[in-house]
């Protein structure tokens, strides 16, 4: 994941006295002078074009003419990036984000590195509305399914055949000598011996034949299992000898705790009956009481975007924990004033 610096010295070249930009746009950098929901599909597929070259970054609060420092109305929040830019397009888009302030002027940082999953291609259609000079309406495209943009210099062109076939052949180039690095570690350790993890993001698979999971003693669900003084090995689930452990996740289990905060409190309002704050964070101690946080069925923590999704089935479990046992629930996430009050009612 792309790690955007902690100042905005080294993101931008600036005059501290008169906020005036000397730097420009180019390969690696996009100013924005300030956020419009209208041009969100322009702004992903900015950070695809990125994606697909070598990385780059938005910058939000900078104005062209004259270049200077302005700041931004509104901080957009990782969610809706996370949404958009699935919505939009695939593989996965990883992205960080960073707000800077200088002189009361907030600006916003959003950049990605080059993907490993290349080519980043479009999922869908998107066009949005405008008016010519003459004040008449009319549709522009953002985006159009299939298409691979790439950032050439200062600007956003669909893909040409030679970066194409250049990132086909390092993509190629990249499995063969993964390939060929695994089976040298599987004919050093003996093909008896050995079982295949699957390492993709949101899901967790473990393939062991009958012969190489012979011997082996597991943490299985939180029970310690061991015989002879055998080593242990932590798994997350159940051990199913020749299947798959966990399956992918999927994209309606893909649910950032903000996101569960946002669709369970009008829940949470109507159960309790008073205005209870409901966050992320509550999210999490709910889920946590539970003893379900990063279970990899209720919730999962991914290492790689070191970002918590919250799935159908954290969201259904924290529902019903509320349903069932309100005091219990509003005990496990509630403020002692929160609780106090809801004690109180009649």
């Amino acid at each position: 994941m792309l790690k955007l610096p902690e100042s905005l010295a080294d993101v931008l070249t600036f005059d501290v006295d008169t906020l005036s930009v000397s730097g420009r746009e180019g390969k690696h950098r996009e100013f924005k002078v300030d956020f419009a929901q209208k041009d969100m599909s322009d702004y992903t597929k900015a950070l695809a074009a990125f994606a697909n070259a070598d990385g780059g970054i938005i910058i939000f609060g900078v104005r062209d003419r004259p270049r200077e420092i302005v700041g931004i109305k509104e901080v957009i929040d990782e969610a809706r990036w996370a949404d958009r830019l699935r919505e939009d397009f695939a593989p996965e888009i990883v992205f960080s984000t960073r707000t800077y302030e200088i002189k009361g002027k907030i600006l916003l940082a959003i950049g990605t590195n080059a993907s490993p999953h290349r080519p980043i291609i479009a999922k869908i259609n998107r066009s949005k509305k405008s008016a010519d000079k003459d004040g008449k309406p009319i549709i522009t495209e953002s985006i159009r399914e299939g298409t691979i943009y790439y950032r050439y210099g200062g600007q956003i062109r669909p893909i040409g055949y030679t970066e194409l076939s250049t990132m086909l052949a390092d993509r190629e180039r990249n499995r063969i000598k993964a390939m060929m690095e695994n089976l040298k570690v599987v004919e050093k350790i003996g093909i008896q011996n050995v079982g295949i993890v699957d390492m993709k993001e949101g899901s967790s698979h473990l393939y062991l034949s009958k012969e190489t999971a012979r011997g082996l003693s597991f943490i299985d669900r939180g029970r310690f299992v061991e015989e002879d003084g055998a080593p242990a090995y932590v798994v997350l689930g159940n051990v199913d000898l020749n299947q798959v452990i966990h399956r992918p996740l999927e994209d309606e289990d893909k649910n950032l705790p903000m996101e569960v905060a946002k669709h369970l409190k009008p829940i949470v309002q109507k159960i309790y009956g008073i205005e209870i704050p409901f966050s992320p964070g509550q999210v999490s101690q709910i889920l946590r009481h539970l003893g379900v946080l990063d279970d990899n069925t209720h919730s999962i923590w991914e290492k790689k975007l070191r970002r918590r999704y919250i799935t159908r089935k954290g969201i259904e479990a924290i529902e019903a924990f509320v349903l069932a046992a309100p005091l219990e629930a509003l005990r496990a996430f509630g403020s002692k004033a929160v609780i106090a009050q809801y004690e109180a009612l009649p």
